[in-house]
């Protein structure tokens, strides 16, 4: 009898063992799993942090990029603002060229006229003269 109950007593200190070193298998994987969540969330902060920085990386690549569109585009304003100005430029002194031309030429026709109408008056004065000579 006392056989069996230090039979009991020693299967009721085996089983409690067994679940002693169960609790301990238990309690050393949930560290294991915490050591693991702890990784875990470690790796997804750097990745965060390495994905924030790529993306400020293209920001700054595309902030580059536009700002050298942009230098790009006033050039080309520019050269094209100056060519319009030249072309004007040009296209005004042609005009003026022409309009004094045109002036000039008048002129001309204007002192001809001049001429011959003073010829003219001249030639009827000097007649005038004549009949009133003669007369």
């Amino acid at each position: 009898m006392e056989n069996e109950i230090f039979k009991e007593n020693f299967e009721e200190l085996n089983q409690s063992k067994i679940i002693m070193d169960l609790a301990k298998e238990v309690e050393e994987k949930n560290r294991e799993i915490d050591i693991l969540k702890q990784k875990y969330n470690e790796e997804i902060e750097k990745l965060k942090k390495l994905k924030e920085i790529e993306i400020e990386t293209i920001i700054k690549s595309k902030d580059s990029e536009i700002a050298r569109r942009e230098k790009e585009f006033m050039e080309l304003l520019n050269e094209t603002q100056q060519r319009l100005y030249e072309r004007y430029q040009l296209e005004l002194k042609q005009l003026n060229q022409k309009m004094e031309t045109e002036i000039d030429e008048i002129k001309k026709d204007f002192e001809k006229k001049k001429e011959e109408l003073e010829k003219d008056f001249n030639k009827r004065k000097k007649n005038l003269k004549k009949i009133i000579l003669n007369f």
